[in-house]
């Protein structure tokens, strides 16, 4: 028995139809999945972003996920992390380790995901902070820059057998920095900087000389002399000897100052060869305050600066 035409194009066109519907449910599902995947994105980079914001950090879109990072945190590891975009065509990423003069970088370029791994591998002779920033641009304009930071520690099967400074002996004059390095060998035999794991175990024989003025760093004061600063980890200890020079030309300046306040008041004085040979801060202190005696008409005698040797 034939089928009526009529009835097979009916049959066709009811199956068309079906197939075009199903079609359009599948695209409607996966715009759906799409936005939601999109919104979800969107939520966590401005979350990101407030949280980062508030710790006085700008980032404008883009993040280094702090929620993503896998990987021990510890020296020879490989940590692995994400960084979550919106409108951004580039990410320059740099890495530097904090206390050294180690930095790295890479870039990334489009086509980007909203969300892109990244991965570093971590120094076997570091530990300390790693610093992250990232910076994101669109059509070659910076738009977005994000830092991250994280402790970087010792693996936890390791033993910290002894320490040491890496120059024991140093020589600063007064108001300079010295930058220090304290490095401890650990039972795998490699030797790390371990500057930021002593925290408070610092010791300063005489507080006058030196003060410490970062986890890795010293001043010296006023007061010329040699003093020690020591560190103890546990039972191991390391001693670094200072010694404080004064800072000549800081003297002689200061010194210069005052006799030519006081060559201003029509006195008869060169400041040149009045401040040449001082040697401390005593005996530049002692002509300010003769030069001042000087002025009030106390002291006749240009000699009185013999009188200020030490």
């Amino acid at each position: 028995m034939k089928k009526d035409k009529s009835t097979i194009n009916v049959t066709s066109i009811l199956k068309l139809l079906g197939v075009f519907f199903a079609i359009l449910i599948g695209v409607f599902l996966v715009s759906m999945i799409y936005d939601k995947v999109s919104q979800r994105n969107a939520v966590e980079l401005a979350e990101l972003e407030q949280g980062i914001g508030s710790a006085g950090i700008t980032s404008t879109g883009l993040a280094i996920n702090p929620n993503s990072f896998t990987g021990d945190k510890t020296s020879g590891n490989t940590i692995s992390f994400d960084i979550i975009q919106q409108n951004i065509d580039k990410i320059n990423l740099t890495y530097e380790l904090l206390g050294t003069d180690l930095a790295s970088f890479e870039t990334r370029v489009a086509p980007l995901s909203q969300s892109n791994s990244f991965t570093f591998p971590i120094p076997k002779d570091f530990i300390g902070q790693l610093k992250m920033t990232a910076f994101g641009y669109s059509n070659n304009r910076l738009i977005g820059q994000n830092v991250h930071i994280i402790n970087i520690q010792a693996p936890t099967n390791l033993t910290l057998q002894s320490i040491r400074y890496e120059d024991p002996d140093v020589e600063i004059s007064e108001q300079q920095s010295l930058r220090f390095k304290l490095l401890g060998t650990y039972s795998d035999g490699i030797e790390r900087r371990i500057n930021d794991i002593v925290a408070s175990g610092y010791v300063i024989d005489d507080p006058a000389i030196i003060r410490r003025t970062g986890q890795d760093t010293v001043e010296g004061l006023s007061q010329q002399g040699e003093t020690t600063l020591t560190a103890t980890v546990g039972t191991l200890t390391a001693t670094l000897n200072v010694f404080v020079k004064i800072n000549q030309e800081r003297l002689v300046q200061k010194c210069i100052v005052a006799a030519y306040q006081y060559q201003a008041k029509g006195k008869d004085i060169n400041p040149e060869v009045w401040c040449a040979d001082v040697t401390s801060a005593e005996e530049e202190e002692c002509r300010e305050v003769s030069l001042a005696a000087k002025l009030r008409g106390e002291i006749e005698s240009v000699n009185v600066k013999e009188s200020c040797k030490r």
